[in-house]
Parts: C-alpha cells; structure tokens; sequence
C-alpha cells in the first residue's frame, strides 16, 4: 500500500472507530511529534528543531516564523503566551570556551548573552531567566505584550532556589521562585557573601548559604542553611538555620532542614562532637542511635522519624539491622525493615513491614491489615478503603545482568483479596505530572531499587492499572520481552512497548508500540482508551492534554504526512 491509501486508511479507522473523535493537521513540513516538537494546547502554537546541513545546523521553525541556522536549540524548553507567540533559548560555539546565548521570540533575534539559563518561568505574561554576561550574573525580565526588556542588579552569581530539580550526575538546578504575594526571590553572592534578595531588596548577608536540592520557600516560609568555615582549612566549623531572618542556634553542621512545625524550623544537625541531633528552633529535640531512614511531620503536628540501627544479632542471621518508628520520641513499632509509611488523618501510622521470619505485610495503626508474603513492595489508599499493593513471590533467577524474579500483583481489602499474575515482570513507572495520575514506563524488573519518584501502579484512587511483561523465552536465552496494561477489569493487547499511561476522568489511556521489523528505533504507535483502539499506526503519539472544562482529551501524532491534533470527548 503506498503512503496515500496508507493515510486515507488511518483516517478512515480513525472516524469509524471514533465519532466523538477529530484529527487537525498541525503542520506538514514535520514528519515526529517526538523531543524536538513542542507545542501549546492553549494556543495551538507549535515549534520544532529541523536540522539541517552546515556547521550551524539546527533550525527552530515555529507557527509564526523560523529562526537563523545555531549551533543548538532549546526547544524542549520553550514558552508560549496568549497570543501564540513562543519564546525559545539557543546559542552558538557548544562546547567551546567562549559562545553565545540568544533570546528568540518565534525564532527571530531579541537579545543575546554570554549565558541564558534555561530553567526559565512565565507569570502574568512576564518571562523571567537568569542571563550573564562579563562574568557577572542578573535576572531578566520580558514582557510579552508590551515586549519591554529589563535587566536586574548584577552579582557575581545567582542561584535560584525554587522548584528544586535534580537529574543523574548532574548538579540541583532552580527556576526563579515567587512568594505568595508575588514577589521574585532568589540568592546572590556578591564577594565572599551570601544573601536573599527578595524582589528588588537584598537581606541580611551572611559568609555563605548553603545551595542544595532543599526549597529555601517552605509554606510561606523563608528557611536556609548558613555555613561558617576556617580561614585556613575552609572547612566548616559550625552552622545555623534562618527562618524568615531569626537566627537561630550554631552547631557543629547542619545536614538538613527537614519541616517547618508550629513556625518553627526542624532539621538534622550535628553537635560539636560530632554526635547526630534532631533539633526543632534552638531545642534538641531527639538524639538518633542509627541512621534517619524517614522523616515527616503527621497530620496533628508530631514528628515521625524511621530510624535504622545496628542489632545485637550477627549477620548470619540475616538480620544486620533493625527499623524503629519514633513519633516525638517514643518507639511505636520496630521491625526487621519498615517502609512507606504514611498517615491517616487521625495520626494512626500505615506502613510495610518485615518482620524477622522474613515475611511482609500491611500494619496500620498496631494492627496487621494484609496476609502475609515473602515481599511487598508498594500499597495504595483507594477512595473505597481498599489497600491495592505489589507483592513478589517464587525464586529468584539470573536474566543475563539482571536479578528477576515472578510477580503477583494483588488487590486487598480487608478480609478479602484478589489476586493477579504470576508475572515475569511488573515494569515501573516514571512521574511525568504532580502525581502518579500521568506516568511514563520504564521496563525495569521489579526487583530494581526504586527512588521517590517511581511507582509500579498508578491509581486515581477508584481505577487502578499497572504494566507486566512477558519473557518470549524464559529458559536460558533472554530473546526479548512482551509488554501489556492489567487493570482490576480488563487486560490490554501484548506489545513490544507500553510508553505513556494515564488515568484522565476515570479513563486509563495509554500508547503502545511495536517496532517495525524488529528494529528497536524504529516503531508504529497505537493509542487506547479504557482498552480501546482508538488510533492507530502513527510513529509517535505524545504530549498528552486533559481539559478538565470541557472533558476533551487531546494528544500530538505523527506520521509520513505531518503531525496531527487528536481530540477525543471522555
């Protein structure tokens, strides 16, 4: 079939299968809706990187014009305003000792620095990014509708200090921060000082603050660490925690501001000994044995800790250590490990815990609230009461570099439960919003150390769905894997790839692949929606869009004719 009949099929399929459903072209000139398109739901504005031939190669074409030919583009990064107008950073000489950074309103020229940080935020229809320039540092400001320039004091730098992010093997980075009554905020050094500048003021200066991944604004609260080193060893003698310009006590170092607790700063210090302390304001409030595994703050105001320590027990026993959970100082439950826990609005403590026969379970409050299994990895609370967790069972066998193992998956409630699998895998997935309502995957086993940010089920608290895998041959040769979408109703089709899932108005949408002729970069794309196909055969579906107003949910595709709007009412 040639590219023509090709189309007019995945039109036809696409309205058959789709009344409540519409597909716009975007544009024809761009053939992948992958990294290097962006485009803005509100607007209907879009920009893309075309490279070219050259040595400046990259191209940034938008929906209002196209740029010079640069070294390198931005454009994952890119902003839009109401107009449809997109702002978007390249710059000249990558990797060299001296380039050039430029400011491009729909690919045309406004201004140019020796650095323009991307990390850059619009508010009110005013842009704000931090520039340098002469070795010097300042924030600007753009303003999109009247196209009014301005450029803040200089220093010799700038942190910003809100909205914390940090990637592998990569420093914390910021984006410029604002207080609630809209003030920007930011920290500068000037010489050897350290200071918070608040709008246009500068505070009170001090030797250094201390730049990390902790948010400087907490609740309306301004709360850092400031650092006092030997003149001849630079290293740090002693610390202290400000909070909203109060200084409060010095101590051999601070490690961490954990909360901030009835207007009072609670962080993880160390005495001149060198001994670990919990200190709340100026008072020491607990002194740890072992390591701090967990902290919060429960919902009446009492400080949880999860502390690790060493037993009395040799390492033959398979016990080497040992959890305690203190809430203000008083042990509430000890376990061989204890993990994820969490509160219930009365202060009653959830969490997994492994006792020392090896086995897991569900405690809530002093109560056991599940069976119990050789391993559970995650629970959930359902907007029904009911616990939804992971739980692995079987052998653990060698998969090439990889340490695997069978999965069951199981629903939980009460004094009943429903059990799913066994599976090969369950695949974990990645945040790509505020929660875990919106995940891409990872096809990672589910035995591999997961951080803060993954999960191996997604739920809205009533729909719940995960992604498991298939080995094609689980013998002794690892030929590839199937992957699939299991929810508490349905299970999806096989695939070589399941990339995006989400639960919009009740409605699990995700996208799956398969690659073409089995080359792994090479791929056809389907969407469903609560387990129907509804389209088809695109080699990218992305950018994901739910307006919750009108219940449209809308998503970018692309194939060999252009990159397309699809809208669909759920």
């Amino acid at each position: 079939m040639n590219k023509t009949g090709l189309f007019l099929f995945v039109l036809l399929f696409f309205a058959a299968a789709n009344p409540s459903s519409s597909q716009k072209l975007i544009t024809n000139k761009f053939t992948s809706c992958s990294y290097d398109f962006v485009y803005d739901h509100n607007t209907g504005a879009y920009a893309y990187n075309n490279s070219g031939s050259g040595e400046r190669r990259a191209v940034l074409h938008t929906s209002k014009g196209s740029s010079e030919n640069y070294d390198m583009l931005y454009e994952y990064s890119s902003l839009f305003d109401k107009a449809g107008n997109v702002y978007t950073i390249a710059y000249n000489d990558y990797c060299r000792e001296n380039f050039t950074n430029f400011f491009l309103k729909n690919g045309q020229e406004i201004i140019s620095f020796n650095d323009i940080d991307e990390h850059w935020v619009m508010k009110d229809g005013i842009i704000y990014f931090r520039a340098a320039d002469s070795g010097k540092y300042f924030i600007v400001e753009y303003n999109a509708g009247t196209n009014e320039l301005k450029t803040g004091k200089r220093y010799d730098n700038i942190n910003l200090v809100f909205n914390i992010q940090s990637e592998f093997m990569t420093p914390p980075y910021g984006y410029p921060g604002f207080t609630k009554e809209g003030e920007l905020f930011y920290i500068a050094a000037e010489g050897n000082e350290s200071f918070l500048v608040i709008g246009n003021k500068e505070q009170k200066h001090y030797p250094e603050i201390e730049i990390s991944w902790e948010e400087v604004y907490q609740n309306g609260n301004f709360v850092y660490i400031v650092n006092y080193r030997d003149s001849l060893t630079k290293k740090i003698k002693n610390a202290n925690v400000v909070c909203n310009e109060k200084v409060y006590n010095l101590f051999g170092d601070i490690s961490e501001i954990w909360e901030i607790n009835n207007n009072l700063p609670v962080y993880y210090a160390h005495n001149e000994s060198g001994k670990s302390i919990i200190v709340s304001g100026n008072d020491i409030v607990y002194r740890p044995e072992g390591s701090i595994y967990f902290h919060k703050i429960t919902p009446t105001g009492k400080l949880a800790i999860l502390e690790v320590s060493d037993t009395n027990l040799s390492v033959t026993d398979n016990i080497s250590n040992v959890y305690k959970l203190m809430i203000d100082g008083e042990q509430i439950a000890r376990y061989h490990k204890i993990s994820q826990v969490e509160f219930t609005e009365d202060d009653r403590p959830v969490y997994i815990a492994e006792d020392f026969d090896m086995k897991s379970y569900i405690v809530k409050g002093d109560k056991i609230a599940s069976g119990k299994y050789s391993n559970i990895i995650e629970y959930y609370f359902m907007n029904n009461g009911l616990f939804s967790f992971v739980r692995t069972d079987g052998q653990l066998y060698n998969l090439r570099e990889h340490i695997d193992t069978y999965n069951d998956v199981v629903f939980y409630a009460d004094t009943e439960e429903k059990s799913y699998g066994p599976y090969d895998y369950i695949c974990r997935c990645r945040s790509t919003g505020k929660d875990f309502r919106s995940i891409s995957l990872e096809t990672e086993p589910l035995t591999r150390h997961m951080n803060g940010e993954y999960r191996h089920i997604i739920s809205d608290g009533n729909n719940t769905a995960f992604v498991t895998g298939r080995i094609l041959d689980n013998e002794k040769n690892y030929t590839g894997m199937k992957y699939k979408v299991v929810t508490g109703k349905w299970e999806g089709k096989e695939y070589d790839d399941i990339n995006i899932l989400c639960i919009y108005n009740g409605k699990i949408i995700y996208t799956a692949s398969n690659y073409i002729d089995n080359k792994k970069f090479d791929s056809t794309y389907d969407l469903y929606i609560n387990n129907k196909l509804s389209a088809k055969d695109y080699n990218c579906i992305d950018n994901f869009y739910y307006d919750v107003n009108t219940g449209i949910f809308r998503c970018i595709a692309s194939n060999d004719s252009g990159v397309y709007l699809l809208e669909f009412k759920i």
